[in-house]
């Protein structure tokens, strides 16, 4: 997803929230940014940020997931 062309000196520290919060559970940012949903529900809809940090400044990138149908 978006945050996989963050770079800069020093490597930016990539974070990612749902809907303002901190992501976790079944996510998991992967090492070069993106995001990974393992088994995906209906609760994983909804505005997702990711936010790329170091010393020379920030950028975010806002995205919207849309789940349709359910896991089985």
């Amino acid at each position: 997803m978006a945050c996989e062309l963050a770079t800069g000196l020093p490597p930016p520290v990539i974070t990612w929230y749902q809907d303002g919060v901190l992501v976790g559970g079944n996510r998991t940012v992967l090492p070069a940014g993106g995001l990974r949903i393992e088994r995906v529900t209906a609760s994983d809809a909804g505005d997702y940020e990711c936010r790329a940090v170091n010393d020379a400044g920030a950028a975010a990138r806002h995205v919207r997931l849309t789940v349709h149908g359910t896991y089985m």
